[in-house]
């Protein structure tokens, strides 16, 4: 009895020699395997895998091999029983290739995922800067999901595959969806692909787009040039159309060309207000000696008068270089004025003015009829340290007041942002998208509030906290991939220990999310759970965001669910927390 099993061994090394080309030892065994994997002969992997570990059962080795092999093979839940009974509790465990393998496995079957299976895929692909992301980023730019179709597109700038170009230029000539359209024409000026530079041009000229689309089509033009000689500017300057004028002055602008801005001057005559706004814009914003506004004096004067609003409020703030006095006093009756537009635009223009226009924002303040026009000043009050606790205690209650939705909307300058009635407009296939946009916006504000010291946040953090649609953030994080983390965290910390679970969750998903603080993952883990779904997807999405190794074995139990969406998230966290 005790020699039936040596002959088995014996009988099945001998088989194992026939058909795997007299292969012997365990290395000649796993050189095997990884030849299969190379080919894609997962089968014949298998098959061999199989074969070796009855020989060689207490090969580490081979049965990583075994569990690559089953996970790139599809056979993901085979692959993740093999690794619980091999691999869990040992070292073998915490190997990172095999992690990784077992995580890619689950990534890439996809193809029954809901949109946040599939995102969770892409973002966990995208964060390996593996080869095999670039696969899956270009199915998620052939998807028949609009949304997945535009953070596909994100995603693909950062790889900048020559197979995802090619991607790229083929949705310029075909994508209808004007979402989507505006995330490709970006992309084309971040992954510079100069072949479409005639494309973009004949966008800028055209009367058909939107005038987002074309915005979008000359920053991307901006960034197709190294340089700007002065004959193409004189080319540009000298075109009926009005895109091409303004791209003109984005060059000019870009590249800090002052030599060439005496060539520009005529534009403040154009037929374009949009040409008109944007040469003002250049001007107030480069320095250079004030004796150069001297000819354009009575010609900026007379543009404050303009019927544009935006052009007339544009040359008060080139003004304020010149005579600063009357460019104040204009603002002022702007800001005054019964159009709300214009008094939004113009207190938001005087909070930009710095030292020309400090003296007056307060009053202006004081002043303003408006709420919003009234935030504008409150907000740039508050970065320049004036008056912060009457700023502070107005935007505060600002933000308490929950009757509508709020965006942030950047101007030609970032220094021109206001905050505005949000206009944001459903999203094709993105789920609450002006509650993402209004949730970001009055997070921003309250970390400006904290930043400058404002005092009692807390209650206005747990009721931000509190009445927050759960999903938000994390959608959020994903849609805003570039957004900046939070500067100021303090109070949102302090309600990690607070008695409501609602608010200590939802404290830890958002400085999860924007500040990537580790004691986060233990709040989200334990209660994971305890919660319902959406909440679950939440917390997932969290923890792979903060990307603290120690939340593997979790991210692991999470795997051994029944539905493929928190399989998903979890392999794309797993992913996250290795590359972290």
């Amino acid at each position: 009895m005790k020699k039936w099993p040596v002959a088995v061994s014996c009988l099945l090394f001998y088989v194992g020699t026939l058909h795997s080309e007299f292969v012997s030892t365990e290395g000649d065994f796993a050189s095997k395997v990884v030849s299969f994997l190379l080919v894609k002969d997962y089968e014949g992997a298998k098959n061999s895998c199989e074969l070796a570990i009855k020989i060689f059962p207490e090969s580490t080795r081979l049965k990583s091999l075994y569990i690559r092999t089953l996970s790139e093979g599809g056979e993901c839940e085979k692959a993740l029983e093999v690794f619980k009974r091999e691999c869990l509790g040992n070292e073998l465990g915490k190997n990172f290739d095999l992690l990784e393998s077992l995580s890619w496995g689950i990534l890439s079957q996809r193809e029954k995922d809901s949109e946040m299976g599939i995102l969770a895929s892409l973002i966990g692909a995208y964060l390996t800067q593996d080869a095999r992301a670039v696969q899956l980023i270009r199915d998620g730019m052939q998807s028949s999901n609009a949304y997945i179709r535009g953070v596909a597109i994100q995603l693909a700038c950062y790889y900048n595959d020559s197979i995802l170009q090619k991607e790229i230029l083929r949705l310029l000539q075909e994508e209808r969806n004007w979402f989507v359209r505006k995330e490709v024409i970006a992309a084309v000026g971040k992954m510079r692909l100069k072949e479409a530079a005639i494309d973009l041009k004949e966008m800028v000229a055209s009367r058909a787009i939107s005038h987002e689309e074309k915005q979008a089509a000359i920053q991307s033009l901006v960034m197709l040039h190294d340089d700007l000689s002065k004959e193409e500017l004189v080319s540009l300057l000298q075109s009926k159309r009005a895109g091409f004028r303004e791209l003109a002055v984005v060059l000019v602008d870009h590249f800090e060309k002052k030599p060439l801005i005496g060539l520009l001057l005529p534009l403040l005559s154009d037929s374009s207000p949009s040409v008109r706004t944007r040469m003002l814009a250049m001007l107030g914003s480069i320095n250079f000696d004030v004796s150069v506004f001297s000819s354009i004096k009575e010609k900026l004067k007379e543009l404050s008068r303009d019927l544009n609003p935006e052009v007339a409020i544009m040359s008060d703030w080139v003004l304020l270089k010149v005579d600063t006095e009357y460019a104040k006093e204009e603002l002022v009756k702007w800001i005054l004025s019964k159009n709300l537009n214009a008094s939004r635009f113009a207190a938001s223009v005087l909070g930009a003015g710095g030292t020309f226009t400090a003296p007056i924002l307060e009053s202006c303040f004081n002043q303003a009829l408006d709420k919003y026009a009234k935030a504008n000043l409150a907000y740039k009050m508050l970065e320049q340290g004036i008056q912060p606790q009457i700023a502070g205690t107005f935007l505060r209650s600002f933000l308490v007041d929950r009757s509508e939705k709020i965006m942030l909307s950047e101007g030609i300058y970032p220094c021109f942002t206001q905050i505005l009635p949000s206009k944001v407009r459903h999203m094709p296939n993105v789920q609450r998208y002006p509650e993402m946009v209004d949730q970001l916006s009055r997070l921003k504000i309250l970390n400006a509030l904290a930043i400058a010291g404002i005092s009692d946040l807390k209650e206005i953090a747990k009721s931000y906290l509190q009445g927050q649609v759960w999903g938000v953030v994390g959608s959020a994080a994903v849609f805003f991939i570039e957004e900046g983390e939070m500067a100021s965290v303090d109070i949102v910390r302090e309600l990690l220990d607070d008695e409501d679970q609602t608010v200590r969750v939802q404290a830890a998903l958002a400085l999860a999310f924007y500040g990537g603080e580790k004691r986060t993952a233990k709040v989200l883990e334990e209660a994971f759970w305890k919660v319902d779904w959406d909440k679950k997807i939440s917390i997932l999405e969290a923890v792979g965001h903060v990307g603290s190794r120690e939340s593997i074995p979790f991210l692991l139990s999470v795997l051994e669910e029944p539905f493929t969406l928190p399989r998903t998230i979890a392999a794309s966290s797993i992913i996250q927390c290795l590359y972290h």
